[in-house]
């Protein structure tokens, strides 16, 4: 795929600003600001996030890595970077409970899809943590469950996932992720997206999105 690029830029910058990683220590994500420019050409901005997972050496290694492109940036976003407060966790043995596990994750993910397709902010409220990101091609991230509802109304924005490309969960459990494919509508404008959600259980057991990050095919 990158032999037969023929717009590669000449420099790549970017910053992790929110990082979590499991208790089982075999996945985790990072994601923040990056920017990269090509000699002769102005500088682009956007959003990546990168989802890594630890090989059977004990190597982080990039499992799935996506960038949201946007503007020049306004203002910074306070960096956070987590790790478990404790490694406990139930070990599971059975590939088949394993298996059930994920099914979770795809089926509490088809039913956010299904919200949207009816009421974004509904869905927002139902699937969205407190201190959730969007990233939505065009534009600046978007941190926090009001804001995003905020501006989602503002800009006219409406979101619809549907076709699913795949589904992790990590061993610990507490952490997951599905990516699929997403129409972003904006009056009569369309826009073919990717999507990937990081999901993260919260105090109350429920399943909750920290980053939605959208971009386009």
């Amino acid at each position: 795929y990158l032999d037969g690029k023929t717009n590669l830029p000449d420099v790549i910058t970017w910053k992790a600003i929110y990082a979590k990683v499991s208790k089982s220590n075999e996945w985790g994500f990072t994601t923040g600001p990056i920017h990269w420019q090509s000699v002769g050409y102005s500088k682009k901005f956007g959003e990546y996030l990168c989802l890594w997972k630890r090989d059977r050496k004990g190597e982080w290694k990039i499992a799935y890595r996506a960038i949201s492109e946007h503007g020049q940036p306004t203002g910074d976003v306070n960096t956070i970077f987590e790790s478990p407060i404790n490694n406990k966790f139930r070990k599971l043995r059975s590939k088949a409970r394993i298996k059930q596990r994920e099914d979770i994750i795809f089926s509490t993910d088809q039913l956010f899809s299904t919200i949207l397709k009816a009421d974004n902010l509904t869905a927002c409220n139902e699937f969205l943590a407190e201190g959730a990101r969007t990233y939505i091609p065009a534009y600046n991230p978007v941190v926090g469950l009001e804001k995003i509802k905020s501006f989602l109304k503002k800009q006219e924005i409406t979101i619809e996932s549907s076709t699913v490309e795949k589904v992790d969960r990590t061993y610990s459990g507490e952490l997951a992720y599905r990516s699929g494919q997403a129409i972003i509508r904006q009056g009569n404008e369309q826009i073919n997206c990717h999507y990937i959600r990081i999901w993260e259980v919260q105090e109350d057991a429920k399943w909750k999105v920290v980053v939605d990050m959208y971009f386009k095919k």
